[in-house]
């Protein structure tokens, strides 16, 4: 594959991430409802707490970008900081309660918002999306395991 078939990739599953997280974000009246934003609260939906090198390093972002992210989701009510009982230096990360209920509206509003972008395309359409994502997907999921 050429350098340039994987720059035109990464363009446009970057370009489809950030309208999407835009989009849905405006819909919702998140008002920090950015592409870095959505990111960090789509790792954390799990529940699990994280540190801050974890979540940087999974969304692709600087610590202190991450850092100030962070801030504003304590602020917001979105996220909580609580210290590390082995490491009283570290804290780790968690979604709050009000964020889990905001991550259900995102999910709703996401699949909304898909079936009104695909509603006007032809059934072969659909297919050949559905099946590129697919073949995508084994892909990644091949690399995983080498």
């Amino acid at each position: 594959m050429s350098r340039e078939s994987v720059y035109v990739i990464y363009e446009l599953l970057k370009s489809i991430n950030k309208t999407i997280h835009r989009e849905v974000g405006k819909k919702l009246g998140f008002k920090n409802a950015n592409p870095s934003v959505m990111a960090i609260m789509f790792f954390l939906k799990d529940g699990e707490a994280k540190t801050l090198k974890e979540i940087a390093s999974c969304v692709g972002l600087a610590n202190s970008t991450v850092s100030g992210i962070i801030e504003r989701l304590v602020n917001e009510g979105y996220v909580k900081r609580i210290q590390d009982r082995e490491d009283r230096r570290k804290a780790l990360i968690s979604i709050t309660d009000k964020a889990k209920e905001m991550h259900r509206a995102v999910e709703n509003e996401y699949k909304d918002y898909i079936e009104g972008i695909l509603k006007n395309a032809n059934e072969d359409d659909i297919e050949i999306v559905i099946s590129g994502l697919i073949r995508l997907n084994e892909i990644l999921k091949e690399s995983e395991r080498v």
